[in-house]
């Protein structure tokens, strides 16, 4: 055999050849670093909707009281970390054992993208639960801020929709907030009713931005007591600052009507004075700022004509607890507003399921014994993710399951 035609690779060949080996390899690890992490949140929300399922199935093989406490209450709860497994209440810890088996506890968050650290749960409860909108319902609430922000929006928007129509109401809200949620949307897809559920997503995130003004106005009475002229009245009255006289600054108008009328609305539950007042869009018109400024004198007089001591008393008392809740309810609502981007079309937004039962999720868990509360925070202390699954049942039997996810931002 002649050995000299055998040559081997040559050294710039062998170069190009690692070359090569290292551009096909870097390659990889790029695709498997983005792969793994979506794996990973996959992986987490199956765990995560089979812990649901859990308590679902075994909510009707069980034997659950079927009214707990006036507003519903809590069964149980699961919280999944990056550690372990944690499950309480009888009916939780009986829910993922029946599903699961014992070892349920080795289950673990896969992806890290779930924070925890800093967080306290049942903030936004607890605020609710001190609050008088557990008289008049969150759920109401929300559909009532609907109704009158997005009536008074079908009006000042002067029969524009599309872009037109969203820049139009940036300047009854004092911002782009509109049009910068509409990003992505089609001028022919931006109707009336896209307009009309966009602005109470755009109020929330106004407020949630400059929630110590709102805070402010509602706790010390100004947003109903502007409306209030009456010698008594202890902030005194300037019919300038009276909501159907706002006149040349309607730059705020529609939030401004919408924080009244959810002050309004705490007010009267305190009161125990049924509210008098309806939204109808196919009537909407400066009217409807008139007409809330109108039923806040109404409510005031009767209230002061009733239980003057006690409406008095309500200002820095009552009062700062409502505006946490409301507080609390419309930044909930403004962290949902990325889930219901392609949803404003719907005429019954407000009235959807999930959203429901996110916020009468709050009110459950408000009955939540301290206990309990503490026993989730201590499994979320330390965690570097953490995810929250709530089994409530409501106060006409029906079950219910929320899921939080605690941030350095308590919102839970």
């Amino acid at each position: 055999m002649n050995m000299k035609n055998n040559k081997g690779f040559s050294l710039v060949e062998l170069i190009v050849v690692i070359a090569i080996m290292a551009i096909l390899a870097a390659v990889a690890v790029v695709g498997v670093s983005v792969y793994i992490p979506k794996a990973q949140k996959q992986a987490d929300e199956t765990l995560v909707g089979d812990i649901i399922h859990a308590g679902e199935t075994y909510f009707y093989i069980a034997k659950v009281p079927a009214e707990i406490g006036t507003a519903g209450g809590v069964l149980g709860y699961v919280v999944v970390t990056d550690e372990r497994t944690v499950a309480g209440g009888a009916f939780g810890l009986e829910a993922m054992e029946a599903t699961f088996g014992e070892n349920f506890t080795t289950s673990t968050l896969q992806w890290n993208g779930w924070t925890s650290a800093g967080s306290t749960f049942g903030s936004v409860s607890e605020s609710i639960a001190n609050s008088s909108y557990l008289n008049v319902g969150t759920d109401n609430l929300l559909n009532d801020v609907q109704d009158c922000a997005g009536s008074l929006a079908d009006f000042l928007r002067g029969g524009y929709e599309g872009t037109a129509g969203a820049e139009t109401l940036d300047g009854f809200i004092g911002g782009t907030y509109v049009s910068d949620y509409l990003k992505g949307y089609k001028d022919d897809e931006i109707t009336a009713d896209v307009l009309s559920n966009a602005v109470v997503f755009a109020i929330s995130q106004q407020l949630s931005e400059d929630s110590d003004d709102v805070k402010e106005n509602f706790e010390n009475g100004n947003y109903l007591l502007r409306n209030w002229d009456n010698p008594a009245n202890p902030n005194g009255y300037d019919a300038s600052g009276r909501l159907n006289n706002i006149g040349n600054d309607d730059s705020n108008l529609l939030s401004e009507v919408a924080n009244t009328y959810a002050a309004l609305e705490a007010f009267s539950a305190y009161m125990g004075i049924p509210l008098e007042l309806e939204f109808d869009s196919n009537s909407a018109s400066m009217k409807i700022v008139a007409d809330v400024a109108n039923e806040c004198e109404r409510v005031l007089n009767e209230a002061y004509n009733s239980d003057p001591t006690k409406m008095i008393g309500y200002l820095g008392g009552q009062s700062a607890k409502d505006a946490d809740a409301y507080i609390s309810i419309m930044t909930s609502v403004n962290d949902l507003k990325d889930d219901y981007h392609s949803d404003l079309n719907s005429t019954d937004l407000f009235n959807n399921q999930a959203m429901l039962d996110r916020v009468n999720g709050y009110v459950a868990v408000s009955n939540m014994s301290s206990e309990m509360r503490n026993e989730i925070n201590s499994a979320i202390n330390g965690a570097e993710s953490a995810v929250i699954v709530i089994y409530t049942v409501t106060k006409d039997g029906t079950f219910g399951c929320t899921v939080y996810e605690p941030s350095a931002d308590p919102r839970y």
